[in-house]
């Protein structure tokens, strides 16, 4: 063996033991020699390994080679080459054909005297049995099941778990001997039964259920590793869900069980099993369990037990604020652990379910060790800050200072999350526009990174010209476009073009635009060119192209133009206004139409909301749009009916209309009593209005269908259109906002629920966002329906007044975390009726 001196480094190491794979094919000819050279052997199948260990793969051919080479090694006997031979087939089976000419030798390995050829022959067998020999050879796995030696059993189990997702029918026969592997002493063959019976009955419900309650409860087995896998079956059936019924109530009970302080292992799994699950729904003793076995390990002498613990009260802190709480005061020891992990997740958990006078303090202490930090422990903690800023918005000033400050800590991704937080907390809380403008103006005086130089430009274009003194701002750009980067020069240019919003600012705008248009680089200039031509071209007031241009005569005056001499330039407002198709209104059917209209809906009242939505496809026999009048006592449907047939009249029309949902009465309707061909009228549908809102209407046009002959009858005809219907948009009206926060805490008093639904349906944040933005009808408030960067949480901000018997001013705030599971949303509403949020919950 050679003896690798001080001089020798990692790459001499390197080519010695992970050869090129070109050259280690060429020396598969040392298996084939007639007399077996150990060493030369044993030496390669160590390489061949440390390839396939490497990520290097062979072509099919290649391991087909490699594998008939190594297995003339089967007629050696010597026992370290045959162990490592058995580890070199497992790396090359996968990729080799034809290898079912070893099956002979490694059954015969699988009923060999010594010990670790039977446990390794199974493990390999399992790679090449196919649905012709397995029934052959299944023989060999039952004896290695029942095994007295438990290396053996663990790797047949083992090679059964993995034959049971491709020959569950062949593996479901062995339940005999798997029930007398879990009666074994060793704690692994436990383990490994419990795990193949949880993949054999991962369909039947009620068989891993009493799969559970039996050796968890009834004949508890001693190995903690088959205690883990059980709760793992927990798991599968529990994540999820929302209403527990008595018969998942064992497995609540063993998960109770299992949080006690017996075996660590086995209780720290069962925590973190039930701090995932859905703990408003489940019975109160499971939460009472797991804060108490939290403590007992937030208290431990063990530094990897605390860190478990406060991970998971970590996680819990987001979605079960008030639960947490109950461990705050052993939360806050930990802000004395010398251990930076535990320190952080103590820090981040304990700002998460503080009180609004101890945030001042919390962050005085994280920001003395903040730059000690590894990075993702210090987005952690500016990401608790953004959570902190929507529950205590009148914090805003100390949660600013405290992100000013982390900006001299250097960190690309770091600085980058502070910069993206104060962006947020604009949007949580206007009052600190002008604050946070001012701290990311000085900040790119110094910043190094050009890509937050840029994200700040972009922030700074967005609010600067709504500040109280843009100048300033158009100051710190001035000095990046003298200082900087071509890149950032040109990001400069498009963000000082955007103060030209400000009147007062425009000329010095365009004047420094025009300085900038003698850069040295080529984007540079292109943009200050394009910026102040356009800025100092008079903006056209009205549309040149409009909705009453003909396309297709434009189009056509454009191909002579350029089919001629193109002399003189192409004016196209003078072409369009020439190819404009004027249709002649007469205001006779307009003012008959309104009168019309007036006249049968007169006696309701003011009109509180009206929206209009279209019954039919375009082109059908017959147009029908219904009006949706909002009135305080009633709801009017006006179904304006068009007949587009030119050989047909109708007569006795009428509107069939069905109540599918909701609690809504027809209390009048009238009809048409003829509708000529190419004529319109309209039938009114007059409804009370229940409290609740929401309501669904089918309709069916019944009618008379004539020829335009004097002597036709006619025959009874009916047309189904499309269904009507109220959603909550339908009676919310605009509410003016000037503060969020203020006004959303002034209704705290008021009608107020909060709670937390789970969606698995929902991708990602937009998708979220949209749809529950739908559901719900209110305005959107601050831009905060744009999730589209949001990777993980967002917060979306609802308000409007919903039109009762009398106006109800409606806040939602909806708070949104996203997983791998779908998006949790906390859904708080503040109204000044006591009856809207349960009636908007009841929407989810």
């Amino acid at each position: 063996m050679k003896v690798y001196d001080d001089e020798d480094n990692i790459g001499v190491l390197e080519q010695t033991i992970f050869p090129d794979k070109g050259v280690l094919y060429q020396q598969r000819i040392v298996c084939a020699e007639q007399k077996i050279n150990l060493v030369q052997c044993r030496l390669f199948l160590t390489k061949l390994i440390a390839v396939f260990n490497r990520g290097d793969t062979f072509t099919q051919e290649e391991a087909t080679e490699l594998f008939f080479a190594t297995t003339k090694l089967f007629y050696s006997p010597n026992v370290p080459l045959r162990q490592l031979l058995f580890t070199a087939l497992r790396s090359v089976i996968p990729y080799a054909c034809d290898v079912f000419v070893v099956m002979n030798s490694l059954s015969k390995d699988a009923t060999s005297t010594y010990d670790f050829q039977r446990s390794s022959a199974l493990r390999t067998l399992g790679m090449i049995l196919t649905d012709q020999t397995i029934n052959s050879l299944e023989r060999h796995y039952k004896q290695g099941i029942v095994d007295k030696i438990p290396n053996v059993s663990v790797s047949a189990l083992s090679t059964a778990c993995k034959l049971a997702l491709t020959h569950a029918d062949v593996v479901a026969k062995w339940m005999p001997e798997i029930s007398t592997a879990l009666s074994s002493s060793n704690h692994l063959v436990q383990c490994q039964a419990i795990r193949l019976l949880h993949i054999l009955k991962k369909h039947d419900r009620v068989a891993l259920i009493r799969c559970v309650v039996t050796y968890g409860k009834e004949k508890p087995l001693r190995s903690p590793y088959a205690h883990v896998e059980l709760l793992k079956i927990c798991k599968d059936i529990l994540i999820g869900e929302r209403a527990f019924s008595k018969t998942v109530l064992p497995l609540v009970e063993y998960i109770q069980t299992s949080m006690r302080p017996n075996n660590d292992l086995v209780a720290l799994e069962a925590i973190k099993l039930a701090s995932q699950l859905e703990l408003d729904a489940a019975p109160q003793s499971l939460s009472a369990q797991l804060m108490n076995s939290i403590q007992v390990y937030l208290q431990s002498n063990k530094t990897i037990l605390r860190f478990e613990a406060i991970r998971v009260v970590s996680e819990m802190s987001y979605r079960y604020n008030e639960l947490v709480s109950t461990v705050r005061i052993d939360v806050e020891s930990l802000l004395r652990e010398s251990n930076r992990a535990i320190l952080t997740l103590a820090i981040a958990t304990s700002l998460n379910i503080c009180n609004e006078s101890s945030i001042d303090g919390l962050l005085n202490k994280v920001a003395k060790f903040m730059s000690e930090l590894p990075d993702s422990f210090r987005t952690k903690v500016v990401n608790t800050v953004e959570k902190l800023a929507e529950r205590y918005p009148s914090k805003y000033l100390t949660l600013l200072s405290f992100l000013s400050h982390s900006l001299t800590i250097k960190g690309v991704k770091f600085q980058t999350a502070v910069v993206n937080t104060i962006r947020r907390l604009c949007i949580i809380q206007p009052r600190c526009r002008e604050t946070s403008l001012t701290t990311l103006a000085d900040y790119i005086e110094d910043c190094e990174y050009p890509e937050i130089i840029m994200k700040v430009f972009s922030f700074i274009g967005e609010e600067g010209p709504h500040s109280k003194k843009p100048m300033k701002y158009i100051r710190s750009i001035y000095n990046r476009l003298l200082l900087e980067s071509p890149t950032i020069r040109a990001a400069g240019i498009t963000t000082l073009s955007k103060f030209a919003e400000v009147p007062e600012l425009k000329p010095n705008i365009i004047e420094i635009l025009k300085k900038c248009a003698y850069d040295e680089d080529q984007e540079v200039r292109d943009r200050a060119c394009f910026y102040s031509v356009f800025l100092d071209t008079p903006k056209v007031e009205t549309p040149v192209i409009t909705s009453q241009t003909d396309i297709d005569a434009l189009q056509h005056v454009l191909e002579q133009y350029i089919n001629g001499d193109c002399e003189t330039p192409f004016d196209l407002e003078e072409e369009s206004k020439k190819t404009i198709i004027v249709e002649p209104i007469k205001e006779e059917e307009i003012s008959n139409e309104v009168k019309k209209e007036q006249e049968i809906i007169e006696g309701f009242g003011e009109v509180i909301k009206k929206s209009e939505v279209t019954l039919t496809t375009t082109g059908s026999e017959y147009d029908v749009v219904c009006k949706k009048m909002i009135y305080k006592n009633n709801v009017v449907l006006l179904y304006s009916i068009t007949n587009t047939l030119t050989d047909y009249c109708l007569s006795n029309v009428s509107i069939e209309i069905g109540i599918e949902k909701g609690d809504y009465k027809v209390i009048e309707q009238s009809t048409i009593s003829s509708l000529p061909a190419q004529g319109s009228d309209i039938i009114k549908v007059v409804l009370d209005r229940p409290d609740s809102l929401i309501g669904t209407f089918s309709n069916k046009l019944i009618y008379t269908l004539k020829e335009n002959i004097e002597d036709d009858t006619g025959d009874e005809d009916e047309y189904i259109i499309d269904n009507v219907s109220l959603n909550l948009a339908d009676f919310v009206s605009p509410v003016e906002i000037e503060d969020w926060n203020v006004q959303f805490e002034s209704l705290s008093k008021e009608a107020n629920k909060t709670q937390i639904f789970k969606f698995p349906a929902f991708k990602n944040l937009q998708i979220a966002v949209d749809k529950l933005k739908e559901l719900f009808g209110l305005n959107v408030i601050n831009g905060s329906d744009d999730a589209k960067k949001a990777v993980k949480k967002h917060v979306l901000l609802l308000a409007g007044n919903i039109l009762l018997k009398e106006p109800a001013t409606t806040f939602i705030r909806l708070r949104m975390l996203c997983d791998e599971k779908g998006v949790t949303v906390e859904v708080c509403i503040r109204s000044t009726n006591t009856s809207i949020p349960d009636m908007l919950l009841a929407l989810l």
